[in-house]
């Protein structure tokens, strides 16, 4: 059985719109997605309407809302733009540190990197267009064009920038419990993933760049006793290592050998 025009018109909707790499705005939106945007959506439209339908109802002048609005937006946008790029700044450096390494490797983790990404990057764009949009407008209120359907115009673009403004202000939300989420997954590195007799990487310090299996945690689980390739023991603390990857593993157990250590065996 054949497959109908829809289905076809939407398979090729599909393909252009999926995106073929992992950089630029298709793969942005795409990690973004519709329920993202459908969920981001609800408060602003939801305060936008209100606003709307009370200055309607109160007999309220549109055009004198409109100005304030716009007043607002000019001050406070532009002060949020600087703030997300701030706050974009210091998670890049996370993601990019030796400590979220691990997250990275898991399916999870690239899904979080993903979707914090893309949050930032559609709340940029968002606030970019504001701020564009309070410009314009602003412009054009000053020039004081009459026209007979002023009132819906006014109406309309009152709604358009007041739910891109809450939209912006909304977005964060979600951003806000990515950080967090972010911050956690440290405690997962620690916690769930260093073990009696796994490997670890020194990641601070002297010693930064030293790979040590692990022999003995400390009654606060503060501190780890671990065992170097020359069977030395030493103390180290959970904040300054992360966990070894594979070829940093076999480096660790060549020399171990090497030297004539017989390593640590968990009993």
């Amino acid at each position: 059985m054949g497959k109908s025009i829809v289905t076809l018109i939407w398979e090729k909707i599909s393909a252009l719109i999926k995106p073929k790499s992992i950089f630029g705005w298709k793969s942005a939106f795409s990690n973004y997605g519709w329920k993202g945007f459908l969920i981001d959506s609800i408060l602003p439209f939801i305060i936008s309407s209100i606003l709307c339908v009370t200055i309607y109802l109160k007999d309220i002048d549109v055009f004198l809302q409109l100005k304030h609005l716009v007043e607002i937006g000019v001050d406070i946008v532009p002060a949020m733009v600087a703030l997300i790029l701030a706050a974009y700044t210091i998670m890049l450096t996370f993601i990019l540190g030796e400590k979220f390494s691990s997250i990275k490797s898991t399916k999870a983790g690239k899904d979080l990197i993903k979707g914090l990404n893309a949050s930032f990057a559609v709340c940029l764009l968002i606030s970019t267009i504001t701020i564009m949009m309070l410009v314009v407008v602003s412009c054009i209120a000053h020039m004081n064009i009459k026209s007979s359907n002023s009132n819906v115009i006014n109406y309309f673009v009152l709604f358009v920038l007041c739910f891109l403004f809450i939209y912006s202000i909304a977005i964060l939300i979600g951003i806000t419990i990515d950080v967090f989420n972010c911050g956690q997954t440290t405690l997962i590195n620690s916690e769930k993933q260093i073990k009696i007799g796994t490997y670890v990487k020194v990641i601070n310090g002297d010693r930064s760049g030293q790979v040590f299996q692990v022999a003995k945690f400390s009654d606060t689980h503060f501190f780890l006793e671990v065992i170097n390739v020359n069977g030395q023991r030493d103390t180290l603390s959970f904040k300054d290592v992360v966990m070894a990857n594979q070829e940093e593993v076999m480096e660790y157990e060549r020399k171990r050998h090497k030297e004539g250590n017989d390593g640590f065996s968990h009993q």
